[in-house]
């Protein structure tokens, strides 16, 4: 055999072997298919199986149970047909080898209470809850959805029992000035027929543009305090904020407007500020609106000590005391009184120095002073009884 046929031979071989395989795991797949078609017919008759026994449990428990409305409670009953346990039993009168015990079949009446999260085991009286809602004077468009919004809050922790009460008191409590003139003759039964006339008679709709432009042109005065600029600024930003939250209702939406809100209102803020402390203020960049007005009002606060530090008058600079000058009428010479600076212009009448007094001086103290000097020629200018006068009563009393 030559090799050609040797391989040919080969290669038929190896052809053969994987048909062989080929065919293997086709019926392998065959199986599994068959297997995994089974499992889902089961599967299929199970679910089937199990929906015919729940109808039939549903029906049986709709045959025992009877739902009817009762006048007398305003409350919906359920009858029921139950059966007791094996001791509540009673006999079978009828006798005989096949009397039985069989199990006695008792009536009741269920009465279903709808669930109320104003319990009145779990709310509070009226009088009570009528402390949390807040005080509506219609002076602006402001306070409206957040006084609805406290009276919602204080009906979910109300009794049940006494909404109807809660509702006379806001009326007479909780709404006054402005507010109640425009709805005194209006007639008002429930809490819905209070939020529709707030709304109609005492709010002032507002759309989001107009206030968002009364907030951009509000600026601070050229003498406008920072704390007045800042309550300004912020009864125009809640205003902005009810504005915002009326026009979106789903809450996601509303909590990114406000948040957008209040960044823009941040940037609004700083340009709104007068010129010194705005450009201090955006140099610390803050990142709220709180941080930004407390920052103002500490730069308003170093502003106002500079200016008064510049605008101080000089002499308020110099620690020197003035110096008085001497009075020529004195005849009492206040040598222990003037400054050093003085002192050096006293001249003595005795030996016509300067430098010191009469008191001290040493020609007339001490015999020998004037030894070998030339007294100093003086000019006589006063009279001689009035200088010798004048001298004398100068002088100390222990001079003597």
């Amino acid at each position: 055999m030559n090799p050609t046929d040797k391989s040919i031979a080969k290669q038929n071989e190896l052809i053969a072997t994987l048909i062989e395989q080929f065919q293997s795991l086709t019926h392998e797949f065959r199986s599994f298919r068959d297997s995994n078609d089974q499992n889902i017919a089961n599967i299929k008759e199970f679910m089937e199986t199990n929906y015919r026994n729940c109808g039939k449990e549903i029906r049986n428990l709709t045959k025992i149970m009877e739902l009817k409305y009762d006048t007398e409670t305003n409350q919906p009953q359920m009858r029921t047909h139950l059966e007791t346990a094996a001791d509540n039993v009673t006999h079978d009168k009828t006798g005989g080898p096949n009397a039985l015990q069989r199990p006695r079949t008792t009536t009741s009446n269920v009465t279903i209470r709808p669930r109320n999260d104003c319990d009145e085991e779990r709310g509070l009286r009226a009088e009570k809850v009528i402390r949390t809602v807040e005080t509506l004077r219609g002076r602006d468009d402001v306070g409206v959805e957040d006084f609805i919004l406290s009276i919602r809050k204080a009906r979910a922790r109300c009794k049940a029992s006494d909404k109807d009460i809660l509702l006379d008191l806001i009326l007479v409590e909780k709404i006054t000035d402005n507010a109640k003139r425009n709805i005194r003759y209006l007639k008002i039964n429930s809490f819905e027929d209070l939020y529709s006339c707030l709304r109609q008679y005492v709010l002032v709709p507002t759309t989001s543009s107009y206030c968002r432009n009364k907030l951009k042109n509000l600026k601070q005065g050229t003498t406008e305090s920072v704390q007045s600029f800042n309550s300004r600024f912020r009864r125009q930003l809640n205003e902005l904020n009810y504005a915002v939250q009326h026009e979106n209702r789903e809450p996601t939406e509303r909590r990114v407007a406000l948040d957008i809100e209040e960044r823009e209102a941040v940037k609004t803020y700083l340009l709104n500020l007068r010129y010194e402390i705005g450009q201090l203020l955006l140099a610390s960049d803050p990142k709220n609106l709180n941080l930004a007005q407390q920052l103002a009002a500490d730069r308003e606060q170093w502003l106002r000590e500079a200016n008064r530090v510049v605008n101080r008058p000089k002499n308020q600079f110099d620690n020197t005391t003035p110096v008085s000058k001497r009075n020529t009428t004195d005849p009492q010479p206040q040598a222990f009184s003037q400054p050093s600076g003085d002192r050096v212009k006293l001249k003595c009448f005795k030996c016509s120095r300067i430098e010191h007094t009469v008191e001290i001086c040493h020609s007339r103290n001490s015999p020998f002073a004037n030894q070998g000097k030339i007294p100093p020629r003086v000019n006589q200018t006063e009279n001689p009884e009035e200088t010798y006068r004048e001298s004398t009563a100068s002088l100390p009393e222990d001079y003597y």
